[in-house]
């Protein structure tokens, strides 16, 4: 499941609004891991292998 699915998923009412919320929890630790990995990377001028963004 991806994001946008559940956003449409809370529109249409079809996904506990506390089930999104976890869901979204964890995305915010991935992006904000990622987004730490990539600096790490940038600042030994390296290519960071992030399997979820290379999908």
């Amino acid at each position: 499941m991806n994001l946008s699915e559940v956003y449409e998923g809370i529109k249409n009412k079809t996904i506990a609004v506390e089930d999104a919320q976890q869901l979204i929890a964890a995305a915010r630790v991935m992006v904000y891991s990622a987004g730490k990995e990539i600096e790490y990377a940038k600042s030994r001028r390296e290519l960071p292998e992030i399997e979820f963004l290379s999908k």
